[in-house]
């Protein structure tokens, strides 16, 4: 956002806030009969971009609503608002069939990033890696099977400073589990260390100073 004052947070529980004042007050945006599952958030951080914003959801680890934690929150797709988080708009593209119950990857939306110059969008959901040319009207896989065996049922995205594009997935799928490299988001390389133990859950960081850490 352009005005620092303005914060935007969601939860897996709580669905989404906003505050324009730092946080000394907030209001929530989302409805009382929407989906409340926010599971990740992201931003178009390009100039005169800065008021897009994107949110995953859906929580398949375990959450508040398990008292041992074991529960699951099912989402639906990614919602994006234009206004700075003011309104927010459920991407059609992404609706599964049935919000009750797991039919379709996006009910499980691990992280979203905005590539810093195109503002393609990239999605982690369950099973595959997703990506958007053109604000998340549409979506391609590029990486994993979605609805197809075998699973990585926790996945990652990550997109550094200078465009390169990090994807992550647990064991299952042949072709997301690991470490995944791409410089365009089509052809991707697997950079997991030999020696790397992938038992289930891998997330990415990427320091802003230096995108080859």
């Amino acid at each position: 956002v352009s005005n620092a004052s303005v914060i935007v947070a969601g939860g897996v529980s709580g669905g989404m806030w906003r505050s324009a004042d730092g946080g000394a007050t907030w209001t929530k945006r989302t409805a009382v009969g929407s989906l409340h599952s926010v599971s990740c958030l992201a931003q178009d951080t390009r100039a005169g971009q800065t008021a897009t914003w994107y949110y995953g959801t859906g929580e398949n680890i375990g959450n508040s609503a398990g008292g041992n934690f074991s529960a699951e929150y099912t989402g639906n797709g990614v919602f994006k608002s234009v206004n700075s988080g003011v309104t927010w708009t459920q991407l059609a593209s992404t609706v599964g069939g049935d919000p009750q119950s797991f039919d379709r990857s996006w009910d499980y939306v691990w992280n979203i990033a905005v590539h810093p110059t195109t503002g393609n969008v990239y999605a982690a959901a369950y099973n595959a890696i997703y990506r958007s040319i053109d604000g998340g009207t549409n979506w391609t896989l590029v990486r994993g099977e979605a609805e197809t065996g075998p699973y990585s049922e926790i996945t990652d995205v990550a997109i550094a400073a200078d465009g390169t594009i990090y994807a992550t997935g647990s064991p299952g799928s042949l072709t997301l589990q690991g470490v995944w490299k791409s410089t365009d988001g089509t052809n991707w390389t697997n950079i997991t260390p030999n020696d790397m133990s992938v038992v289930r859950r891998i997330v990415i960081g990427i320091a802003p100073s230096n995108s080859n850490t």
